[in-house]
């Protein structure tokens, strides 16, 4: 069996697979201050 759907352990969290994705999130600053991404 390929390692890629073997688990692993990583400090206290143990993940079922290795396959993960990325986090997608986004962000928006003027001069330092958070702002509203949506502009709502």
């Amino acid at each position: 069996m390929s390692k890629l759907f073997s688990p692993v352990k990583i400090r206290d969290i143990e993940f079922k697979n290795r396959i993960t994705v990325s986090p997608m999130c986004q962000y928006s600053s003027e001069n330092v201050l958070p702002t509203d991404p949506l502009g709502g």
